[in-house]
């Protein structure tokens, strides 16, 4: 049974766990959601890209491994590291909005994305995160190389500490796609760069990127 009830807002926090929905068209709204859906943002991953990129006579000379500060004799070596981060939904563990989720899903509701809003926290990364985008992907796919892996959009704000997602040609319906189906994966995926001349630290600290997404569930 779909709701009865009146338009009221009401705000939902899913923890690490986030919620996008389908772009639809019109209809008399019934419930306007702000979904928070915070991610972890790991250095560590960035320093694993950034010691498989080095070639091994090199990473002799740093010792066998790269360095706290990158020593001041050695090779200049500037990279672009991405790494990512996969998150499961499983809608029948999201309550009220996996119930939405359903309606939309058996086609007594339909959910639109009005947008989203981006709030970056660097925290003690010890490099700059100079990219983030967004991809859904069947469940228990967990890389963008995946098959059925699609890209959504991309995150702004990073340097500022808060932006918004912009959807890429296709990626509302992609996202709806993905996202209405019983299980699926969202994976974001960022670019922390590297310029050892600039900045010497090895890749490492922990930050938090947390997307607010303005939901509206139509009739």
């Amino acid at each position: 049974m779909w709701y009865t009830a009146p338009m009221r807002a009401r705000r939902i926090a899913l923890g690490a766990v986030p919620l996008l929905v389908l772009l639809a068209g019109c209809g008399p709204i019934r419930f306007a959601d702000v979904i928070k859906a915070p991610v972890d943002v790991s250095g560590g991953r960035a320093l694993q890209v950034l010691t498989s990129r080095l070639s091994p006579a090199l990473l002799d000379q740093l010792g066998g491994s790269v360095p706290d500060t990158w020593p001041p004799g050695a090779p200049r070596v500037t990279e672009d590291l991405p790494f990512e981060a996969s998150l499961a939904i499983h809608r029948a563990d999201l309550g009220a909005v996996g119930q939405d989720l359903a309606a939309v899903s058996s086609g007594q509701a339909v959910l639109r994305i009005r947008g989203g809003d981006v709030t970056y926290d660097a925290g003690d990364l010890t490099q700059t995160i100079t990219a983030a985008t967004l991809w859904v992907a069947p469940a228990g796919v967990t890389t963008t190389t995946g098959d059925g892996a699609k890209e959504v959009g991309y995150l702004t704000g990073l340097s500022s500490g808060s932006g918004s997602l912009v959807f890429q040609p296709g990626g509302r319906y992609a996202l709806g796609q993905g996202i209405t189906a019983a299980d699926a994966t969202l994976i974001v995926r960022f670019v922390m760069s590297f310029d050892s001349a600039q900045n010497g630290a090895r890749p490492g600290g922990n930050g938090k990127l947390e997307l607010d997404l303005n939901v509206d569930v139509l009739k």
